[in-house]
């Protein structure tokens, strides 16, 4: 019954920015100089300005999560605690896009394509559940 929270509506808009201009990159990598014959928008786009956009949409995503984790009810606040999951799952994402073109499907990095970021994840969902179990009464 509570309504839904502004930070993680932002939260999710910033991430899907975040991921759409990672695929976008991925897209100037693997199509090189011949990407305005694929699309021509493609050549309104440069990798630095694409690397730009997605450190600040990270970035973004970052901070609105923190304060949707520090915004929540009293006493229900122990999901601070995931933000350095998140911040370090941006950041690998991040990496790998940059330097091993892993942003063309963020399915396949996640489900197993980069054991770092697939750790990262399944350490955030458990501490995800202990949180959780924590604020259930009784």
């Amino acid at each position: 019954d509570e309504p839904l929270s502004p930070w993680i509506i932002l939260c999710t808009f910033f991430l899907a920015l975040f991921l759409a201009f990672c695929k976008r990159r991925a897209e100037i990598d693997l199509l090189g100089d011949g990407r305005g014959g694929h699309r021509k928008i493609l050549l309104d786009y440069t990798q630095g300005f694409l690397d730009q956009i997605t450190v600040v949409l990270a970035a973004c995503t970052v901070i609105t999560y923190a304060m949707w984790t520090v915004k929540a009810e009293e006493g229900q606040d122990q999901m601070v605690y995931t933000v350095p999951f998140v911040v370090f799952g941006l950041f690998r994402y991040l990496l790998l896009v940059q330097t091993q073109k892993g942003g063309g499907s963020p399915t396949r990095v996640l489900l197993g394509g980069d054991p770092t970021f697939v750790a990262n994840c399944l350490a955030y969902v458990l501490a995800v559940f202990v949180i959780a179990k924590d604020l259930l009464p009784g």
